[in-house]
């Protein structure tokens, strides 16, 4: 009601308060989502929790200052997917990847470089610093799920924790990413074959955080853009890719046969509470929380998932 400028004199009303309690009370006593039986003997998923990142990039593209690019989540789930190749077999897939942002603080100072250049003054040698360059960067505590195709289960019985850590990359987005401190004493990475534990696990995450969805909301123009923010304030814009300005074509010093130039994409994303996702249930969760990259020939832009359970 608050959110209704017809409403907002009955928002708080006393004889109001009443029924709102009433109705909170019944959802949370009633609406809770049934366990759902989720299964596919050939899907596992690994979930890193309480994982930190400091100084990433937070500058996605020219326009946008705030949460990395989510080309970076599609980067470190295909590290990640080679490691786990070349460690435990070649036919494993990541098939998509979720994420959830617990704390974020951007960074207000401009970092000064560390001496590198060489420079002779009278006749002897000093080590001087680089010019600064105004890079925004963040410090972000988050955890990840990776969904993994598994085609049988010889390959499973080969997945193991002590396999999976050193698989995990140590950089995201730029910055440098490290597993929970030692003084938390956290078991930080788990292997998860049924998704209802999986789920109940991420149940008791904080509720101070959001997990990042895709938006089914599409929008083609920055007026439409600007409209949908300002008409859902969970919605946030993201850099998600690319878009080709032309044809690839062959060109002198490129680093392929193709080269073409090409533009960052914004994007939404949808930021859903851990109390929201608790509520909906673990069915809706798995359809709609991973990200994948989809690569066409115009494109390579960030986008949800396919992947249901029957």
């Amino acid at each position: 009601l608050s959110s209704l400028s017809k409403l907002k004199r009955f928002a708080y009303h006393p004889n109001l308060m009443g029924l709102f309690k009433a109705q909170l009370n019944y959802v949370f006593t009633h609406c809770a989502a049934e366990e759902e039986t989720l299964n596919d003997e050939q899907i596992v998923y690994v979930h890193c929790q309480d994982m930190r990142v400091f100084d990433a990039e937070a500058m996605a593209n020219p326009y946008i200052q705030g949460m990395p690019s989510l080309t970076a989540l599609n980067g470190l789930a295909h590290n990640f997917e080679r490691k786990l190749k070349n460690f435990i077999d070649p036919s494993i897939k990541c098939i998509g990847s979720a994420i959830y942002i617990e704390n974020y603080q951007l960074h207000t100072g401009k970092p000064l470089p560390e001496p590198s250049k060489l420079k002779q003054v009278a006749g002897r040698s000093h080590v001087i610093s680089s010019g600064i360059i105004d890079k925004p960067k963040c410090d972000i505590t988050l955890d990840l799920v990776f969904r993994l195709f598994v085609p049988n289960e010889e390959i499973l019985n080969k997945l193991n924790s002590q396999l999976i850590k050193p698989a995990l990359p140590s950089t995201f987005a730029g910055g440098t990413m490290h597993p929970p401190s030692l003084y938390q004493n956290i078991d930080w990475c788990h292997l998860h074959t049924t998704p209802s534990e999986l789920f109940k696990n991420l149940k008791a995450k904080s509720s101070n955080g959001s997990w990042l969805y895709p938006s089914k909301k599409v929008v083609k123009s920055f007026e439409k853009l600007i409209d949908a923010l300002n008409c859902n304030f969970n919605l946030r814009p993201a850099a998600i890719g690319f878009a080709a300005l032309e044809e690839p074509v062959k060109r002198d010093g490129a680093l392929h046969e193709y080269h073409c130039y090409a533009e960052p994409v914004i994007g939404l994303l949808e930021c859903v509470s851990n109390t929201s996702v608790k509520y909906a249930g673990a069915k809706q969760f798995f359809h709609n929380a991973f990200w994948v990259m989809d690569v066409q020939k115009e494109s390579m832009l960030m986008k949800k998932s396919k992947f249901e359970y029957e």
